[in-house]
């Protein structure tokens, strides 16, 4: 059988995706996989697809040992006893330290199992790499991302390992415990930085160090997004290109300038490049490369040729046997799909009659970009079409800009007076990639926000891309697989536009506070307050950090009315930063006195400073939101007069209408405000209700509720807060009307997809 490596890897991939889902689905899917693999069998008369049957059920046992956590230890007082194996420093200047835990103690059990674990210190306080330290505090699990777009620190961090977390209380030193080896290699790195933070200005010395070191935690925010909006965030990394490069330029010296044969050649290649994977780190996309090379060095060694299909399978799969959760990774799946691409696209460059250097760089640019724009999208939500240009400037100066960096710091070691000399032309090559960056980023659409395409969007361009690249012109069923292909990649990037048409209210998970975000099928986003956290600094707060990659993952880029309900941080201290962050045609506030805070004046002054109209509104004010969906607004009163002041009495409510589903959204009501409303005889029936002031016990009241008559209530509220939201009396009133309940705290962000007759509810987690 032909390449059996990606067959094999195709069959352990499945093994892992299936692993994490219901155990029906994976008892139907191996039935699946050994009627297959049976049937492959026959065909190519090969006992083959036996193994393929193992490395699916292989792939299961890895990923369910992986996603295993020894939950008896979380959110307990815990001892910790390890050793310092990396060091670095959180934004707000408190140093985070990776420990390989040796033992964990609580007050009733104790696991010497090997643990990875990344541990916060106190401000002000450090601790040395190697140091071994007995650490106190409360273990944490990894946090799943709580919206979507969001950050996810369960996958990313266990990815490269992690099994939980600690804010450290107290930190005690008792030695140090030193790997010769490692210790010489990451003294050998440190060294190496150094010169480069003497030679260059700091941001230039990030950008080498992230280069030549694998170091990027000094790249700055801005030069992140610089390079991102120009598609070349692939420099900043150890990548293929990289290790390419490396592999080449010591190969040729060896082979023309020393003239050792080939198998020398390839053995002194192969252990520097273990070496270099030790020095730099052993990134997704640094493996894969590796790996790859090193097979086909070793293929020079025994004198055999591989196959590079199958060389990326072994890449793959060795990758996936240590670490399967790599699967998920962007780094990981961008190394691979790129280099498939480059490999099946470099056949129709041959075969074109271009010039080759339009081949060389063009070619093989666009190649690349085409290849990684479902990815990008899926993950960044941005694409870079500006890239395709700038690669072909950028990429043939990468060669000598990694060659001098590693020249500049190996002599630097020496003399750093002839290492600042030659670091002139590294400083020169890294600031004219900055200004490519700046022009490519005034290119009008050259970065445009897509949202996050459905997987099976993603899946379907990556078939799409296959049939035309295997299209065969006398062979009707390629025709025909193509045009069903468009067919169904238009229903699902157009689909609820135009056939569906469904809206959605999404309740995001911002911690102790609300947001809604209202979308209509048509292409409209409304949202409703935007959180806040108190005491995080602007810039930090949710609106950066929650709302806003919410709308990115959306796709959306314009906002058609932010409704703030009160002056409350926590409903408000989010839009702060959405003006200036997004565009957002008007605001509307109650139409109350709210006293006026420090927090109230900065509202006013940034929404005037970016020159958004606010327009205050009240009881009896409607609007239309796209084309079905009805929001009226039931209140606050006009001149209404209370005895205590108190800004959550001027909270807007709203009753959201699209066809039979009705939605109330109560802000910060309480009894009073309940009472008022029940007065007046407005219909506030809904079959959803956002319940009031986070479940506090003075709202949703017995007769309140009695009128709405709601199925489900929405519960918006931060895990262990300090008022304690939701109150049990308040959840028992609600238990008791049968309403069923969704807690963002427990479930995340909950989202209700509204169809013309009925309406779907879900959170991102179950309870």
């Amino acid at each position: 059988m032909t390449r059996p490596f990606v067959w094999t890897l195709f069959f352990m991939i499945a093994g892992i995706i299936i692993g994490g889902q219901s155990v029906s689905m994976m008892h139907f899917a191996l039935f699946t996989i050994i009627i297959l693999s049976a049937l492959m069998g026959y065909y190519f008369k090969s006992k083959i697809p036996i193994v393929f049957v193992l490395f699916f059920l292989l792939g299961n046992i890895l990923i369910a040992n992986k996603m295993q956590v020894e939950n008896e230890m979380i959110n307990q007082e815990v001892n910790i006893t390890g050793v310092v194996t990396d060091t670095a420093y959180t934004s707000s200047g408190r140093q985070k330290i990776t420990v390989k835990a040796e033992c964990i103690e609580t007050e009733m059990t104790q696991k010497t199992k090997s643990f990875k674990i990344l541990a916060i210190l106190p401000e002000n306080e450090t601790v040395s790499l190697w140091d071994t330290v007995v650490l106190k505090g409360t273990l944490l699990p990894l946090e799943k991302n709580r919206i979507p777009g969001g950050y996810n620190e369960s996958l990313y961090l266990g990815t490269r390992g992690y099994h939980y977390k600690i804010y450290t209380e107290e930190q005690t030193i008792t030695g140090q415990k030193k790997t010769p080896i490692l210790c010489h290699i990451y003294d050998f790195k440190k060294k190496i930085q150094t010169v480069y933070d003497t030679v260059l200005p700091t941001e230039k010395s990030a950008i080498l160090k992230a280069m030549v070191t694998g170091d990027k935690d000094d790249i700055d925010n801005i030069t992140r997004e610089l390079y991102a909006q120009a598609g070349i965030t692939h420099i900043l990394a150890i990548s293929g290109l990289h290790i390419s490069i490396i592999s080449l330029f010591l190969y040729a010296f060896l082979e023309k300038f020393l003239k050792w044969n080939k198998r020398n050649c390839s053995l002194i290649v192969l252990l520097c490049l273990v070496f270099y994977l030790f020095f730099a780190g052993f990134s997704a996309s640094a493996v894969r490369a590796v790996i790859m090379i090193s097979v086909m060095l070793i293929g020079n060694v025994f004198y055999y040729e591989g196959d590079s299909f199958n060389n990326i399978a072994i890449a793959a799969l060795c990758i996936l046997l240590v670490q399967p959760l790599y699967l998920w990774d962007i780094g990981f799946e961008l190394s691979f799909i790129i280099a498939t691409g480059i490999l099946l696209g470099s056949n129709i460059l041959k075969t074109s009659n271009l010039p080759s250097f339009i081949k060389n760089t063009f070619g093989f640019s666009l190649l690349a970009s085409v290849v990684s724009f479902p990815i990008m999208a899926y993950h960044f939500y941005y694409v870079s079409l500006i890239g395709i240009l700038v690669n072909i400037v950028v990429i043939p100066l990468v060669g000598f800009l990694l060659g001098m960096g590693m020249i500049v710091g190996i002599v630097g070691l020496f003399s750093i007076n002839i290492a600042t000399f030659l670091s002139g032309v590294i400083y020169y090559i890294l600031s004219f990639y900055e200004k490519v960056c700046i022009v490519a980023n005034l290119v009008p659409y050259g970065y445009p926000l897509w949202g996050r395409p459905l997987l099976l969007t993603v899946l379907l361009c990556y078939f799409l891309l296959l049939m035309v690249y295997f299209y065969k012109q006398k062979k009707r069923y390629y025709k025909f697989a193509i045009a069903l292909t468009e067919i169904l990649l238009l229903v699902t990037v157009f689909g609820n536009q135009y056939l569906f048409k469904k809206n959605k209210v999404s309740f995001l998970d911002v911690g102790q506070g609300d947001s809604i975000v209202i979308q209509t099928y048509d292409k409209h986003t409304y949202i409703v307050d935007t959180g806040g956290r108190f005491q995080t600094a602007l810039g930090s707060n949710t609106g950066v950090y929650t709302v806003l990659p919410y709308l990115e993952e959306e796709g959306v880029s314009k906002i058609d009315g932010l409704f703030i309900t009160h002056m409350d941080a926590d409903h408000c201290f989010g839009a702060i930063e959405l003006m200036d962050n997004i565009k957002i045609d008007k605001i509307y506030i109650s139409n109350y006195d709210f006293e006026r805070t420090a927090l109230y004046e900065t509202f006013f002054k940034n929404a005037q400073k970016n020159k958004i109209p606010i327009f205050t509104i009240g009881a009896g004010d409607s609007a239309k939101l796209g084309n079905t969906m009805q929001l009226d607004v039931l209140y606050p009163y006009s001149k209404m007069m209370f005895f205590e002041k108190d800004d959550n009495h001027g909270s807007l409510v709203l009753r959201l209408v699209s066809g039979e589903t009705s939605i109330l959204l109560t802000g910060d009501i309480g009894t009073i405000d309940e009472t008022i409303l029940l007065q007046q005889g407005v219909d506030i029936k809904s079959n959803i209700l956002k319940a009031a002031h986070h479940g506090s016990k003075y709202s949703s009241t017995e007769k309140f509720l009695q009128a709405v008559q709601p199925e489900i209530a929405i519960l918006s509220y931060g895990a262990n807060n300090f008022y304690g939201h939701p109150h049990p009396e308040t959840i028992e009133r609600l238990q008791n009307k049968n309403v069923i309940l969704y807690e963002t705290a427990k479930q995340g962000t909950i989202t209700v997809v509204i169809g013309k007759d009925s309406y779907t509810i879900e959170g991102m987690y179950a309870e």
